[in-house]
C-alpha cells in the first residue's frame, strides 16, 4: 500500500509538471514557427529585390560596367602596368596578377556568374589577349560582354 500511495503521489506531482511542460513546448513551437515565418518573409523580400546574399543587382551591374569600360580601353601591345592602372581606378573590383596574366573580377555571385576580365601578356609583358568570362568557365562569355581581343597564347587562337 505504501508503494501504491507513493506511485499515486508521483502521479499527482508529475501530472502538473507534464502539463506545464506540454504548454511550454507549445509556446516554444509557436515562437519557432513565428521565427521561421519571419525568416521566410525576409529572405523572400531580399530575393525579390535582387539581393543574393553577396551583392545586389545594382552593384553587380555597376561592376560589370566597370569591367566593360576597362576592356574597351584595352589595346593590343599595352603594358601590364597600364592595364593594371586602368583596373585600379575601380575599388569594387579585385585585381590580381602574375607574370603572364592580369585578372580583374567583380564580387562573387550565386551561380558563379560574376564577370572576370582576364588579360594575357607576351614575353615582353605586352597585352596579347583579353577576354571577359564568368567565374564558372573561362570559355563562357557572358551575355552582353564584348568579344575577345587578340590571340590567346596558351591556345594559339586568333580572335
Amino acid at each position: 500500500m505504501a508503494r501504491r500511495m507513493g506511485t499515486e503521489y508521483l502521479r499527482i506531482v508529475l501530472l502538473p509538471a507534464n502539463h506545464l511542460f506540454t504548454n511550454t513546448v507549445n509556446i516554444v513551437n509557436k515562437q519557432s514557427l513565428i521565427k521561421v515565418l519571419i525568416t521566410v518573409l525576409v529572405v523572400s523580400g531580399l530575393a525579390f529585390t535582387g539581393f543574393d546574399g553577396l551583392s545586389t543587382r545594382t552593384s553587380r551591374q555597376e561592376a560589370r560596367n566597370h569591367i566593360t569600360s576597362i576592356f574597351e580601353s584595352l589595346s593590343i601591345g599595352m603594358s601590364q602596368e597600364e592595364v593594371e592602372k586602368l583596373a585600379l581606378k575601380y575599388s569594387d573590383l579585385k585585381v590580381s596578377r602574375d607574370s603572364r596574366y592580369l585578372t580583374v573580377s567583380s564580387s562573387p555571385e550565386l551561380g558563379a556568374k560574376n564577370w572576370i576580365l582576364t588579360t594575357q601578356y607576351d614575353s615582353k609583358k605586352r597585352l596579347a589577349f583579353g577576354r571577359i568570362h564568368t567565374a564558372d568557365s573561362f570559355s563562357e562569355t557572358p551575355l552582353n560582354a564584348p568579344e575577345d581581343i587578340g590571340t590567346d597564347l596558351s591556345r594559339g587562337e586568333n580572335n
